[in-house]
């Protein structure tokens, strides 16, 4: 659990304040209470659980927890935990350049049928990216405009 908690800190830090707490070991066990994520196999969280914490602590701040797991769930029914998480990401850095771009226009959405909830996930980003942007002191926005970027990658 702690290399696990160790991760995600390091890999979500950007995204968050200072002194703002990313993720504890009774938040991961209450997300494994909820359903939400998979029990761990032998004490390890494989890669689709680190994705899903990834996802949660991204829209937990504009989603509540019952809305997320509804998203993914719907996400995973259509695709792969690989192929969803990517969609996600996209999402997120179409999001962030949108929101520090020096037009504040999204890209538009392609015709794929899924335009209705990829529209609400950018809302989402939209409003965590907002709210995190106000938070930010003069200088760092340009930095955390690359921070989707660095999920994609992990």
């Amino acid at each position: 659990m702690d290399q696990l908690i160790e991760l995600l800190e390091s890999t979500l830090r950007p995204l968050h304040l200072p002194d703002e707490k990313i993720v504890t070991p009774s938040m991961v066990n209450n997300y494994v209470k909820q359903g939400i994520l998979s029990a761990p196999r032998g004490k390890k969280y494989g890669r689709d659980n680190i994705a899903r914490l990834i996802v949660i602590d991204v829209l937990k701040q504009a989603f509540s927890i019952s809305d997320i797991d509804h998203l993914i769930k719907q996400q995973v029914a259509s695709f792969s935990t690989p192929v969803a998480y990517d969609y996600f990401c996209t999402s997120l850095e179409d999001a962030c350049h949108a929101l520090f771009a020096s037009t504040p226009e999204f890209p538009p959405l392609p015709d794929e049928g899924r335009s209705r909830r990829r529209l609400r996930t950018r809302s989402g980003h939209r409003v965590i990216g907002g709210r995190r942007l106000h938070a930010l002191p003069e200088g760092e926005h340009r930095r955390d405009a690359q921070v989707a970027t660095m999920l994609r990658a992990r």
